[in-house]
């Protein structure tokens, strides 16, 4: 027997996330917020948030999901950052340091992970 499924659904079984009332975070490149179904439900409201429906992994289950962009923003922001003659490692060596020097509050400087949009739980195209 073979299974196989979206990584998230996969992810939800060994934490027990596929039973009633456990939800599974998870942040990487995205933040992913599971939740198992008994059926693929999902309310015009709900709709509107950003998550979506798929089919679980555990028999009989379908899987609610919403996220947003998460580590991927790191990347990027090392990619902007970066000279040419640093390496990797003095890369992010350079930005820990510059984090660590900033106050509590960075001067009011807010970031907005949303290079598409907003995403779940507050859906906007033009964000």
């Amino acid at each position: 027997m073979v299974l196989g499924g979206h990584d998230y659904c996969c992810g939800m079984l060994p934490v027990g996330a596929h039973k009633p009332g456990t939800v599974l975070d998870v942040t990487g490149t995205w933040e992913m917020v599971a939740v198992a179904l008994d059926e693929p439900v999902l309310t015009a409201e709900a709709a509107r948030m950003g998550p979506f429906v798929d089919s679980h992994v555990a028999r009989g289950k379908w899987c609610a999901m919403g996220g947003a962009v998460a580590a991927d923003m790191l990347e990027w922001f090392r990619r902007e950052l970066a000279t040419a003659e640093q390496s990797d490692d003095s890369i992010w060596d350079a930005l820990i340091a510059s984090a660590e020097a900033s106050p509590p509050g960075a001067h009011g400087v807010m970031f907005l992970p949303h290079f598409s949009g907003g995403s779940c739980p507050e859906v906007d195209a033009d964000s």
